[in-house]
C-alpha cells in the first residue's frame, strides 16, 4: 500500500507548529531567567524581538497574565527594560499608540501588585518602568489610577507636595484623584 502524500497544508501546518514551538521555548527561557536575572532576562527578551524571534507583544501578555495568576513581577520587570531597549533603540513598530497604552499598563499593574505586596521599593521602581515610551499625556489622561500609584508612592516618602502637584495637574475632576488629594493632605497634616 502506498502512503499518502502530505499535502502543502499539512507541511505548512508542521512548519507553523515547529515555528511556535521554538517562540514557546524561547519565551520560557527568558521568564526562567527573569527569575534570577531580571537586567539579564530584559536583553535576551530585546535581542529576540530584534530578531524577529519574539513578539513584545506576547511578552506583555504573558506577563500580564503571570501578575493576574499572583506569579510576581520579576518577568513584567524584565518586559519594560527590554521595552525601553527597544524604544531607545528606534526599534521599527516601537511608535504606536497601542503599544505605548500596553507598556504603560504593564508599568502600572506591575507597580500596583508590588505596592499590594507591600514592596515599596519594587513599587517605586516599576511605576516609572519605560516611562520614555507610555509617559505622556494621552496615557496619563485615560489612565488616572497610574498617577494615583505615583502619588501614593511619592506621598509614602514624605514628597507630599509632589504627589499633590501631579495629581493637581490632572485636568479632568475625577473622584478618584480628589479622593486621593483628600488623603494624601490628610497624611501631611497628620505628619506621614
Amino acid at each position: 500500500m502506498t502512503q499518502p502524500m502530505p499535502t502543502l497544508g499539512m507541511l505548512l501546518a508542521l512548519c507553523i507548529a515547529v515555528v511556535a514551538t521554538g517562540c514557546a521555548d524561547r519565551m520560557a527561557d527568558v521568564r526562567t531567567q527573569a527569575a534570577t536575572d531580571v537586567p539579564g532576562a530584559a536583553a535576551a527578551l530585546a535581542g529576540h524581538v530584534r530578531a524577529g524571534d519574539l513578539k513584545l507583544s506576547d511578552a506583555i501578555d504573558i506577563a500580564w497574565d503571570e501578575i493576574d495568576a499572583g506569579g510576581g513581577v520579576r518577568f513584567a520587570e524584565a518586559v519594560l527594560l527590554a521595552a525601553e531597549e527597544l524604544w531607545d533603540a528606534k526599534l521599527p513598530g516601537m511608535d504606536n499608540e497601542f503599544l505605548r497604552m500596553r507598556v504603560g499598563g504593564l508599568a502600572h499593574i506591575s507597580a500596583a501588585d508590588a505596592y499590594k505586596q507591600a514592596d515599596y521599593k519594587t513599587a517605586d521602581r516599576l511605576v516609572f518602568a519605560a516611562h520614555e515610551v507610555w509617559d505622556r499625556e494621552n496615557y496619563r489622561r485615560r489612565n488616572v489610577g497610574h498617577d494615583i500609584l505615583i502619588a501614593y508612592l511619592w506621598a509614602g516618602k514624605g514628597e507630599f507636595q509632589r504627589a499633590l502637584t501631579r495629581l493637581r495637574a490632572r485636568v479632568d475632576d475625577d473622584p478618584a484623584v480628589l479622593d486621593a488629594i483628600r488623603e494624601i493632605q490628610q497624611a501631611q497634616r497628620r505628619g506621614g
